[in-house]
């Protein structure tokens, strides 16, 4: 995650190093805002490393850094190298967040400045600035960072070639030009230049436009302290001549032994890629011979033993004894027979007088009969034959629920029972008074004086009990029957044979299910092998890619080492050709270390009277413009001395 911010960035970064549990490092060109500083020294009494590199400057060496070294955190002082600053400003929390932007740590920059900040848990750019703070820190300058792909098992390609920076030769020759002016530089008075600043600021109020104009002065000063004649320059010619020579040779003894390097590199890269490969393809020969015998040898067996035990089964189903039979369970068959045939009758006869028994009744009267209607009708089945096929078809069916009824009453168990229970017992109930009503409403109408029916006569109706006790009672005594010879059928006893025969059947099939979870466990265990042949082959085909491109890596880096071994040859030519036309001319530049001394310390006393004549936001906001000034001119200076 990445987030910008432009207001409230002290306070981010205070949150930021607060999180801090392991370490923080910091490169920063400025830091003065003690806030910050007692805040690092705080966590480095917790535990946490802190290490800090800074710009050697007035600014930064102002603060006591004493308690935070005291604490363990570390201060790597940098000091300008050539006309250049170290300006960062980036700092790395627990090697999982950067934090860089313009803010600088300094109290102006919290209370004045508009300024920003990059947050970022960007694992790459993460480390890209951990890079470069150490590299920062050690003085061995990185190059850009370049990104490349995954290099597979074996790790990174082949590393780039390290070399001197190309600029490091001409840094030498600056250095050893300069130390030689130097040594003809009439030394000045540094407390005289110090109040020349303070007196040229205070006589422009500071303003930043006069600069140009006295460093003019102050080098046409140098021009003049400095002092050279002609052996002093034919010195400096053969000496020049003799660094030229060593650095070329040194710079061509650096780039062979750059490609021997590169050239031992890749023969070691090429023999872990071969062996790693030699490695995975005998770990996928391995894992394919197991696959092998899997299949053609492990399965079979397991199916053929399978088979073998589904035929032993086979065999003994065809053989199997059936289970005999006792006599004693014929009394209770029979006693189940005519008991239904009791209900057959007896509920066909109910639900004949319920449909018709009023009308039949009705019909006899009519034809000078005797009207009569009996709980039990023996001609029941007759007289609904005679009605048609239909309605007799209709009764009988109708018989079948009470014997169903009586059945489950006592095959199955729990609250459902009950439930058949109470359901069959208010059928039974409904019919009987269905069947007592009607009775009783025939009885009615043949009798003079009855009272019409009332629901309540039904508890004092024989008929009614009659017909309970006759369908009720009844059902469930054939229930109860029928339950009986069911269970002197289940446990009847099984003969000898039978038996070792059932015992028999029951190993085997445990064998078929141990042999199918066999098999099952071996096809599962094929898959995986195979599908880590899969992967094995993914990485050898990647190593293969990996090492036939290890060539074409060498070409690219030989490339790159020679030609930064002709850009360093180019530059030394370049500095020889341009120190040599300066010196036939017998036009000697000054030291540019001894202008930028003097230089330095006119801008010491004019900033000293910015400070002690301004605020301080007014103050520096007009050093910074004298600074940026005096760069300028510096820079511009340079050029020219060494066009």
């Amino acid at each position: 995650m990445t987030q910008t911010y432009f207001t409230n960035i002290h306070e981010q970064l205070v949150d930021n190093l607060s999180k801090a549990e392991t370490e923080i490092v910091a490169a920063l060109a400025w830091f003065t805002d003690v806030e910050l500083v007692n805040l690092l020294t705080d966590k480095a009494q917790t535990g946490v490393k802190v290490d800090l590199v800074l710009a050697k400057n007035s600014h930064n060496e102002e603060v006591d850094f004493s308690a935070l070294e005291a604490a363990g955190g570390s201060v790597t002082w940098i000091t300008t190298k050539g006309y250049g600053l170290m300006h960062n400003k980036f700092c790395v929390v627990d090697e999982q967040v950067a934090i860089t932007g313009s803010y600088n740590w300094t109290v102006n920059a919290k209370r004045n400045n508009g300024e920003n900040i990059l947050v970022t848990a960007d694992p790459v750019v993460v480390k890209q600035y951990r890079d470069q703070f150490f590299a920062l820190k050690s003085g061995v300058p990185i190059e850009e960072a370049e990104i490349y792909g995954d290099a597979g098992p074996v790790g990174d390609s082949i590393p780039k070639h390290k070399m001197d920076a190309p600029t490091g030769d001409y840094a030498e020759f600056e250095k050893e030009w300069n130390h030689f002016l130097n040594s003809r530089v009439v030394p000045f008075e540094r407390n005289l230049m110090k109040s020349y600043g303070a007196e040229i600021a205070e006589s422009t109020q500071g303003n930043a436009e006069v600069i140009p104009q006295q460093l003019d002065s102050i080098y046409q000063q140098l021009l003049s302290d400095t002092e050279i004649n002609h052996e002093d320059i034919e010195v400096l010619k053969r000496s020049l001549e003799q660094k030229i020579s060593f650095h070329e040779a040194k710079n061509s003894t650096a780039n062979r032994n750059a490609i021997h390097v590169a050239e031992m590199k890749l023969i070691a890269r090429k023999r872990v890629l071969e062996n790693q490969i030699t490695s995975l393809e005998n770990e996928r020969d391995k894992t394919q011979q197991e696959i092998l015998g899997i299949s053609d040898t492990q399965i079979p067996i397991l199916e053929k033993k399978r088979l073998h035990s589904r035929e032993e089964i086979d065999d003994l189903s065809r053989e199997a004894v059936k289970r005999p039979s006792k006599k004693r369970v014929w009394p209770e068959v029979a006693l189940l027979i005519g008991l239904t045939f009791y209900l057959v009758l007896f509920y066909s006869s109910v639900m004949y007088n319920i449909l018709y028994g009023k009308a039949d009744a009705r019909l006899a009267g009519e034809r000078g009969g005797e009207v009569v209607m009996e709980v039990f009708n023996a001609n029941a089945i007759w007289m609904a034959l005679d009605r048609g096929l239909f309605v007799l078809s209709f009764i009988l069916i109708f018989t079948a629920i009470p014997l169903a009824v009586g059945y489950l009453l006592h095959r199955i168990t729990g609250w459902t029972r009950w439930i058949y229970g109470v359901g069959a017992l208010l059928l039974d109930l409904l019919l009987a008074y269905i069947i007592t009503k009607a009775i009783y409403e025939v009885r009615y109408e043949e009798t003079p004086g009855l009272e019409p029916w009332d629901k309540l006569m039904v508890l004092s109706s024989g008929d009614f009990y009659l017909v309970l006790t006759m369908g009720f009672v009844s059902f469930l005594i054939w229930g109860g029957l029928l339950d009986h010879i069911y269970k002197q059928l289940d446990t009847v006893s099984k003969s000898e044979s039978y038996e070792v025969n059932e015992e028999k059947k029951s190993q085997l099939l445990a064998k078929v299910a141990e042999y199918n979870s066999e098999i099952e466990t071996m096809e599962e265990k094929k898959l995986l092998l195979s599908r880590q042949n899969i992967d094995t082959s993914g990485k050898i085909t990647a190593l293969q890619n990996d090492l036939a491109h290890t060539d074409y890596e060498m070409a690219k880096e030989k490339l790159l080492i020679d030609s930064d071994y002709e850009d360093r040859k180019h530059k030394l030519q370049n500095l020889k050709e341009t120190i040599l036309l300066h010196l036939n001319r017998e036009r000697i530049p000054v030291s540019m270390t001894s202008l930028k001394d003097r230089v330095s310390t006119f801008l010491s006393g004019w900033d000293d009277w910015l400070y002690d004549y301004y605020a301080s936001t007014l103050a520096t906001e007009r050093s910074h413009a004298a600074h940026n000034r005096a760069k300028e001119w510096l820079q511009n200076k340079r050029d020219e001395i060494f066009a």
